[in-house]
């Protein structure tokens, strides 16, 4: 029997030890004591965007000349990745499927000067509002510069200065 409760006690007695030993090895001689926990950090970007436009000057033209042309930019700004669509309506003096700038009255006659804009250099795809007419795109770098191409008639029209006011949409 002495045999069996030496078997018994030595190896409980040598595990306590051990556990000891690394409890203490473990322990930094300076703390009182210390908690952890664990955290998420967390981010979330808004979707945004911003449109900066310039005006669309023709200058001051001879009327002996069939048109002019002009073109100006927009800026877009976004957070990148963002899907866009950019329109412009078709201005406060459209008429007759034909955007039109017009003069101040003369005599209680107003008069106009007829235009159209475009989203190409070649001034051959006119730019509208909707998806066929807008400029559609992925901004990936935050920034883009978009042209407006402009073609006013000038043949005939009075002297005068002419104006006229659109609308930029952006969708995103």
């Amino acid at each position: 029997m002495g045999d069996r409760l030496a078997k018994f006690c030595g190896p409980r007695i040598g595990a306590i030890a051990l556990g000891a030993g690394l409890a203490v090895a473990a322990a930094p001689a300076h703390a009182n004591g210390r908690a952890t926990q664990t955290t998420q950090v967390v981010l979330n970007v808004s979707h945004s965007c911003n449109l900066a436009t310039n005006t669309l000057n023709f200058g001051v033209v001879n009327t002996n000349l069939n048109s002019v042309r002009a073109s100006t930019t927009m800026t877009l700004t976004c957070t990148p990745g963002t899907i866009y669509q950019i329109g412009i309506d078709n201005g406060q003096n459209f008429a007759n499927g034909t955007r039109r700038m017009h003069n101040d009255q003369a005599n209680g006659q107003v008069f106009y000067a007829n235009y159209q804009l475009y989203r190409d250099p070649l001034y051959l795809v006119p730019w509208s509002t909707g998806l066929t007419g807008g400029v559609t795109g992925v901004l990936l770098t935050g920034t883009q510069t978009l042209t407006v191409y402009g073609e006013a008639q000038v043949k005939n029209v009075r002297s005068s200065g002419y104006i006229d006011t659109v609308t930029v949409v952006l969708d995103f």
